[in-house]
């Protein structure tokens, strides 16, 4: 007898692969790999320079989940486990001081149904977390609502996340899409025109005009979710690597 078509959960879980980096209990390896299991995370464990990282200890506090610590994948850095993933989800406990967007878990879950291609959920070391380093890779980050003691265990924290995967249905109560915001006008023509002024030090205009680099970056930059403040600080980039290329020794 066929199987039954999988529900558009069990196929957002079949796309999802769970990063630990820096994971210091094996224990806490081997809860993880039993929350892939139960909720059919297809895309696996992924474990970033775990420093004493002890699989037959991870498979005891695996119970029926032996092959995901089996097919793990232990990669050097976290760039390496995220090859191949198109959109990145960083966990964390506490604000961040550098604004990326933060959801809950049912917004989370409606987001991830509108991504395509793989998608990867990282969890930080036990003790500290992610650090900036590592999320600055990530699109997104989650917030577990918690009471006053907001203390999750990593294997708990995963369990609660596969279980809003497999468990929400994305066609119940799917929230309004957010407005897009478009920087404005002016803004974006500022940026082009800083932008072309890079450019036109290198040999990028000579195979392309003027105004068909400008028409492209003026409606990538209209498509751009991004708000005035973040805008300003890409012009602030533009220009400075600007006055550096001027401020450069002449070639001899």
């Amino acid at each position: 007898m066929a199987d039954p078509t999988p529900s558009a959960a069990e196929r957002l879980c079949r796309r999802v692969r769970v990063v630990l980096v820096r994971p210091r209990s094996p224990g806490n390896v081997g809860g993880v790999a039993r929350a892939i299991a139960n909720h059919g995370l297809g895309g696996g464990l992924w474990l970033v320079d775990p420093p004493a990282f002890d699989p037959d200890l991870a498979r005891w506090m695996a119970p029926n989940a032996h092959a995901v610590i089996d097919r793990a994948h232990i990669v050097a850095d976290v760039p390496a486990a995220l090859e191949g993933a198109a959109f990145v989800v960083g966990t964390t406990a506490r604000e961040r001081r550098f604004g990326w967007p933060v959801l809950g878990p049912v917004e989370l879950v409606h987001r991830l149904h509108a991504e395509e291609g793989e998608l990867a959920i990282l969890f930080g070391p036990e003790d500290t977390g992610l650090s900036t380093e590592d999320l600055r890779l990530c699109d997104v980050l989650l917030r577990l609502p918690t009471g006053a003691h907001a203390s999750l265990n990593l294997s708990t924290a995963a369990s609660v996340i596969g279980a809003w995967l497999l468990g929400l249905d994305p066609t119940v109560d799917a929230p309004a899409p957010p407005a897009r915001r478009r920087l404005p006008a002016g803004l974006r023509a500022g940026l082009v025109t800083d932008a072309i002024s890079l450019l036109r030090e290198t040999d990028y205009l000579r195979s392309h005009s003027d105004e068909q680099a400008q028409g492209t970056l003026f409606r990538l930059l209209g498509g751009l979710d991004a708000d005035p403040n973040e805008a300003g600080a890409l012009r602030a980039m533009a220009k400075a690597l600007r006055n550096a290329w001027e401020r450069r020794p002449a070639a001899r």
